[in-house]
């Protein structure tokens, strides 16, 4: 013979994780996940969004690519400058090969 008992209960698993909102994150925008779904390591759970992050994000990249152009004018200078002086040593060569002596009369 066979006996069935029925119980109320709750079934969970051994490894578990509770997680907490980090409000200095920002506010919640995704849940990615439900209950109940079987996640793995490293899975994303919740995605926050932080409007003041994403503005030091914005003049980070503002100021990076100020920077960028001022790198490149930089450039730009130093080869001029690089390119001038080459031509100054050419005509300094130049002028000492015509050195001579010079007579009035």
């Amino acid at each position: 013979m066979k006996d069935t008992i029925i119980t109320p209960g709750k079934l969970t698993s051994n490894e578990q994780q509770t997680v907490y909102l980090q409000s200095e994150l920002g506010g919640i925008e995704k849940i990615n996940v439900r209950v109940g779904d079987k996640v793995e390591e490293g899975t994303t759970l919740v995605q926050y969004e932080n409007s003041a992050l994403i503005g030091e994000q914005h003049q980070a990249k503002l100021s990076l690519d100020r920077s960028k152009i001022q790198f490149s004018i930089l450039h730009e200078q130093l080869e001029e400058v690089k390119k001038q002086s080459k031509e100054g040593m050419e005509q300094s060569g130049e002028l000492k090969g015509q050195s001579g002596e010079v007579t009035a009369t």
